[in-house]
């Protein structure tokens, strides 16, 4: 593998995201215009082999990788949720990839992100878009990296230590990156490229023009519970989206 590749990147720790990252990569593909680029998948054990199997067969650019778990630490603010664990930074150990762009299996591509390979990164290595709230921390549903050993031993040696306003990686990592908001352009992506479902639940009725705003989207992120494939008796616009890729999955021999 040239020292050059990139990969587009994400993780699942459970069966029950499979279906999540199933179309995420079906979205990914039917979008992408770089052959080339590996789609790899981070697991942990804890998936199955008949889950891990229909990942393996969606196309041959998957790259399946297992990973170690990365529990998440004792919350500083016991009132703040816990998102699960923090398995996530093992992005930065891809180091056979010059550039990692790692989205959430929660995540549904809408339109070509291959442009984002080309990013300045700059000193900071990361770039990601603003979160819901606060707007000046990034989210770390989608982030694009230039991955390091170095720096991922910096980030497991400090995840005992550093607190997490939100319980889990996104409060981790903005703490990690405070520079992050007033870095250059090319470390903050617009919010169409981490457009959360948060913001069109908090806004669609009373506000409409927020949603309007952000457009054109180009990855749609299913944050926030329960996800689509967990209510599906619950299809709101957004989620009819969501929907109608898993059809077009299902009409796959796969």
């Amino acid at each position: 593998m040239s020292k050059d590749a990139w990969c587009y990147c994400t993780l699942v720790t459970t069966d029950s995201f499979v279906i999540g990252a199933q179309v995420l990569i079906l979205s990914l593909l039917k979008h992408s215009a770089l052959p080339d680029v590996d789609v790899v998948v981070l697991h942990t054990d804890t998936v199955s082999k008949l889950s891990l199997k229909v990942l393996q067969k969606l196309s041959p650019r998957v790259r399946l990788r297992r990973v170690g778990k990365i529990e998440a630490p004792a919350h500083h603010n016991r009132t703040v949720p816990s998102w699960g664990d923090y398995t996530k930074l093992r992005i930065w150990e891809l180091v056979d990839y010059a550039r990692v762009l790692y989205l959430d299996a929660d995540m549904l591509v809408m339109d070509s992100i291959d442009h984002l390979f080309s990013k300045d990164l700059g000193d900071l290595k990361l770039a990601a878009a603003p979160d819901v709230y606060p707007p000046d921390k990034f989210n770390a549903g989608l982030l694009l990296i230039q991955p390091g050993q170095a720096l991922f031993d910096s980030l497991l040696a400090t995840v005992g230590s550093i607190a997490s306003y939100d319980g889990g990686d996104t409060g981790f990592l903005n703490a990690h990156f405070p520079e992050w908001y007033s870095a250059p352009e090319g470390n903050r992506l617009p919010f169409a490229y981490n457009a959360q479902r948060t913001l069109y639940w908090m806004t669609h009725n009373s506000q409409p023009g927020y949603w309007e705003a952000v457009g054109p989207i180009k990855v749609l992120h299913f944050s926030s519970s329960p996800k689509p494939w967990d209510a599906p008796d619950r299809k709101g616009d957004l989620e009819m989206i969501w929907w109608t890729t898993y059809a077009e999955l299902a009409g796959r021999k796969v």
